[in-house]
Formats: C-alpha cells, structure tokens, sequence
C-alpha cells in the first residue's frame, strides 16, 4: 500500500505534501500507492508522525495535529469496518510498521545503517536484495514445497509485514512481532436457511457486502481463470455493476481448451467483456526478461504472464479487481502449506540440514486462511505494479464462520459453488481445468527453452 525512506536519527517533523508523496526531514518520504480505492493520511500527534494507507471505504482518518488516543480510535474503526491498512509510525525510539487484518499488500522492510526502507514491491528495495545473502529456511520451503505463512523472506534482513503484525526498527536492529492467534471462526448461519435457496440467499448477501463495500471506483475487473472460484466471485461482482472487464490467462494444451470453453460460458451468462491473455506467449526466464533482474523467487511461477495480463487490464482502465483467491481453502480443499510431497532427490545438503526448522518463525493462524494469505503476497504485487488495487472477496473472515455453519455436504466437492452457479444459470461443471499443473510445464518449457542451468547448495 505504500513505499517508504525513513531515517531513525532523523527527529519527527510535521510531513509535507509533494510530488504524490509524503515527505519528512531531509530525505525522508513516504509514497502511498495511487488508486482511487485507497486514501491516506499523515499526522503529527504528541510529537509522534503517523503515517496511514487504508481503503476508502473506511472511517474518516484523523486530522493533524491529534492525540495519540485519535489515531487508535481510527484504527478500532478500521478493524470494526473489515478496512484493510498500512500504519506507520516515527517516533523518537523509533519507526514502527504495523499492517492490517487481510495481507493484501505487505510491506517489505529492510535496513540500512539507521535508514529503513519499505515496499509492497520487495525488487523496490534494490540493492538490499542480495542473492548472495538467502534466508535458507525460506528457500528451502520452497524449494521442497512445504509452505508457510511467515515474515520471512528468501532475502537475509528482509522482512514481510504479515497480517496484524508489527515491525519496529530502533535504529540499530529490525525485529518483528507477531499477533495473537486469530480465534476460530464460530458458527454461523445468517437467517437460520433450512432449503438450499435460504443458503444461497445468505451467501450473495455475503457477498454482496463484500463487493458492494468497495464499491468506490467505476473500473472494475474480475479475475476469471475458468476455475469455480473466480466464476462464483464474477457473479457476484456483474450483479451490481453491469458490465465488467474479465482478465485470464489461458494456458496451453488441452486444460487451455477446456478452460476457454468453461470462460466463455461465464463471460456470456455475466456479459463480461474479456481480456484473457494466452500465456505461452510470455514464456518464463525470457532472455533480458523480469528474472534477469532483482526479483521475488517467491513470486507467480508465471509471473511474466501475469505481468502482461496486469498491463493490459491497466490500459483498459481497470483500477479494482476482485480475484478467486481464498476459494479452495474456505471450502477445505487447500491449505496451501504442503509437506506431503516426497522430498526431491535432488535437494542439497543445506537445505538438507534446515528442514527441521521449517515451521519456526511462521505467523500464528489468522482470520483469513493461510493459502489465500500467501497466494496474496505472491500474486498481488503484480497488480499494484499497474496501480491495480486486488480484492479476495472469498478471503473474506465473516466467510468461514458461514460455511462452518453449513452441513459438511455443502463442503464436499464445493457443492456450495457449484450450486451458486447453478443459480447463476451456468449449471453442469466438473473439475477444474488443471490450470496448476499446465503452470509448472509452461515454467519447465521456459527453463528448457532457454537452457537455464539450477545447480547449487540447495539443489
């Protein structure tokens, strides 16, 4: 949601406005990202200056100069509003990052000399992203697959501000504080439903909560991969605005059949306007391509693809996409942690030696679910390169209280989206196109293509 220089010998002064930034002291700046979805504030309150990027849906911010006590009210707001944010804080002791309750945008943060950097963009830190300095639980979690939701990241000293967490720089040394677990949802069933009509009511008014909410810009995008997920959420999101772009990548093969079939019977029953893009065009580890520079290995495998999908949205004026993301794992068909795949025979001795550890450091569980989580600091990063603000709509926490609330037979094989749809008037699919498994050829292709050689100490 924002990038920032700030320097902790530097005494908080009251920001200035200019250029599309907040500055403050000599150098220091703090750059909220331009969306029409977004607003922000800085203020300077008992001689602290509080920095804050947040949806505009939200509470009203507070006005400098304040109280301390007037930022928390915000923020209690914030939370009682489902309002995802950015807050940071410079004090004398200090700079203080705190992020908001659903990950959509996690500022990375890293050190140098008394001078912390941030960014939701992990490559905007440059230089401090050094390939020779790794993190090697982080690489070794995926490089084995088993995935956790954590503020590390595969670059030595750079840290990701989690959901809820905090990260305080004192000048000298960066640390990170993780929340309280999030209780597990409660059931809930909105209306007591008995007939399956009663349930589906309650869903789109669910939904229809989550959409309509953000409902602050007229460019609107749906993320439509051919998947029950993003299908269910394109319903929901032409009910209210009519007409909406769809974006996709459409992957080769006979799953990219399949695929184009199933989006076509979405994107005529929702009277979309699609942009879908053919992904085998933007082949991976293209020479001179994105991966020859500073890069998050921790990124889409198809981030090249994804990239040129974003750019095109963008020149249609899309400004709000509303994704799938959070689909499977609220119906309990992915975690997205893994660990039961068989190691593979070509990892090396140092990752060897750090599997043990692999689920210290990891964030305490949230009130989204851990895969939409990751899938969010893996993919989101793409849109907001293009001024794109992402929106989960299925990640959503009042979701999983609703479905606990359900019998199990509205879990098993996501009967409660296939009868969305078949509410919808789209009625009849199956499986999904394996769209996942196509993904990791097309990367295969690339490497193959291109003769890129892996070889190391972990692998």
């Amino acid at each position: 949601m924002l990038t920032f220089r700030l320097d902790s010998s530097d005494p908080p002064t009251a920001p200035v406005w200019s250029h599309d930034r907040w500055r403050i002291g000599e150098h220091g700046f703090v750059e909220p990202l331009n969306n029409p979805a977004l607003a922000d504030f800085a203020v300077l309150a008992d001689g602290q200056v509080f920095f804050g990027v947040f949806e505009r849906h939200g509470p009203p911010p507070p006005q400098s100069p304040c109280a301390i006590a007037d930022v928390r009210w915000w923020l209690s707001l914030a939370w009682e509003q489902a309002v995802e944010y950015t807050l940071v804080q410079v004090g004398w002791s200090g700079i203080r990052v705190q992020a908001g309750p659903f990950g959509t945008a996690p500022v990375h943060v890293a050190r140098d000399g008394t001078v912390l950097y941030g960014s939701w963009d992990v490559t905007a830190l440059g230089p401090l992203c050094r390939p020779d300095r790794l993190c090697d639980r982080q690489v070794t979690r995926l490089l084995t697959g088993r995935h956790r939701y954590t503020a590390e990241t595969v670059f030595d000293g750079v840290l990701r501000v989690t959901e809820r967490a905090e990260v305080v720089f004192d000048g000298q040394r960066l640390s990170v504080s993780y929340p309280r677990p999030a209780p597990k949802p409660t059931p809930v069933l909105p209306g007591g439903p008995g007939e399956d009509s009663d349930v589906l009511d309650a869903m789109d008014e669910l939904l229809a909560q989550t959409v309509t909410r953000r409902a602050v810009s007229d460019n609107v995008g749906v993320e439509l991969s051919g998947g029950i997920s993003s299908a269910v959420v394109a319903g929901a999101v032409a009910r209210p605005w009519g007409q909406v772009i769809s974006v996709g990548l459409v992957v080769p093969g006979a799953a990219g059949t399949a695929q184009i079939q199933r989006r076509l019977r979405y994107v005529t029953r929702f009277r979309l306007r699609d942009l879908g893009l053919t992904a085998g065009d933007h082949r991976p580890f293209l020479p001179g391509g994105r991966r020859e520079r500073v890069h998050d290995p921790a990124g889409p495998r198809e981030v090249e693809a994804l990239a040129a999908l974003a750019g095109r949205a963008s020149q249609y004026g899309v400004k709000l996409l509303y994704t799938g993301t959070g689909g499977n794992a609220l119906l309990g068909a992915d975690d997205g942690l893994g660990g039961d795949e068989p190691l593979p025979g070509w990892l090396g001795w140092r990752a060897g030696q750090t599997l043990d550890g692999l689920g210290e450091g990891v964030a305490p569980p949230s009130m989204v679910a851990g895969a939409a989580l990751m899938a969010a600091a893996a993919r989101n990063p793409v849109w907001l390169a293009e001024g794109i603000w992402p929106v989960a709509p299925l990640a959503d926490p009042r979701l999983p209280s609703f479905v606990r609330g359900l019998a199990p037979r509205w879990r098993e094989d996501r009967y409660l989206f296939r009868q969305r749809l078949s509410a919808y008037g789209v009625p009849g699919e199956g499986p999904d196109p394996d769209v996942g498994g196509v993904s990791s050829a097309l990367v295969g292709a690339g490497m193959s293509g291109y003769s890129l050689e892996c070889r190391g100490e972990y692998g």
